[in-house]
């Protein structure tokens, strides 16, 4: 159970320095250098409140560990997985890409981001491979055990993600309208 708690703790920590923007708000257009890949002010926003929706499934899916109701864990662990691979297809289209083409020229940085990105490709062929398994083979009271017993290891392994993108990624993406000179701004 200490992987819940700290998943709670995960979604539910408040970052004092990630910026939110109003839609109204006439902003500048970034683009990753020498491409015409633009940042989206509001992509840390919403990959935060897929954290949200997963821990939130994941909760659920616990719940109905307890309960034992077989049937409703097979559509959770279907909603999750559908989740999952959404938020993991945001990033890999809008924020990897804008940030590897963002910090090329900071190798440091760009070593880091490409290392979260190799993680999260583990993390997720782990996810699919678990709910692969257990929506394949059903879960029973023969099993459910071993089920309750992997939702906790992936709850685990998530709530450390989570943790790390939240404090740490999402952070560098942010940065990046205060990296870029001038000349790479245009207004639209």
């Amino acid at each position: 159970m200490l992987g819940l708690r700290k998943l709670i703790d995960a979604v539910t920590h408040k970052s004092g320095s990630s910026l939110s923007f109003s839609k109204k708000q006439n902003l500048p257009t970034i683009y990753a250098p020498g491409t015409q890949i633009i940042f989206d002010y509001g992509l840390v926003t919403k990959l935060k409140r897929d954290h949200v929706q997963l821990v939130e499934v994941y909760l659920d899916i616990l719940k109905n560990i307890e309960q034992r109701n077989y049937e409703k864990l097979q559509g959770l662990l279907a909603m999750f997985l559908a989740l999952f691979n959404a938020h993991a297809l945001t990033e890999y289209t809008k924020l990897y890409v804008f940030l590897d083409y963002s910090f090329r020229s900071d190798p440091d940085n760009h070593d880091v981001i490409m290392r979260f990105r190799r993680e999260m490709n583990e993390i997720g062929k782990s996810v699919r491979q678990f709910a692969h398994h257990w929506r394949s083979n059903g879960i029973n009271a023969t099993n459910l055990s071993d089920f309750k017993n992997q939702v906790e290891q992936i709850g685990g392994v998530l709530s450390k993600r989570i943790e790390v993108e939240e404090s740490q990624l999402y952070e560098i993406y942010n940065t990046a309208p205060s990296r870029f000179a001038p000349s790479n701004l245009a207004s639209h």
